[in-house]
């Protein structure tokens, strides 16, 4: 990945964690909870595909449930 690309997705971060710091306590708690199950996960994914076609993978899977819901 070359580091333009990097960029976009720390931009993106930036702005998924501004709104999840907007959440209130019982949604920021849920949210908290979701993210270190799918830390958990991406470790799986990371020891079953070692070559991180796993997390593309995820992370194509997550980006488009997201655009096509209306999540966030």
């Amino acid at each position: 990945m070359i580091s333009a690309e990097k960029q976009e997705f720390a931009t993106l971060l930036y702005l998924f964690r501004g709104m999840a710091a907007s959440a209130t306590g019982e949604e920021r708690a849920a949210i908290d909870a979701a993210e270190a199950e799918s830390r958990a996960f991406i470790e799986k994914l990371r020891a079953d595909h070692p070559d991180g076609s796993g997390l593309v993978g995820g992370l194509i899977a997550v980006l488009e449930t997201v655009v096509n819901n209306d999540i966030a």
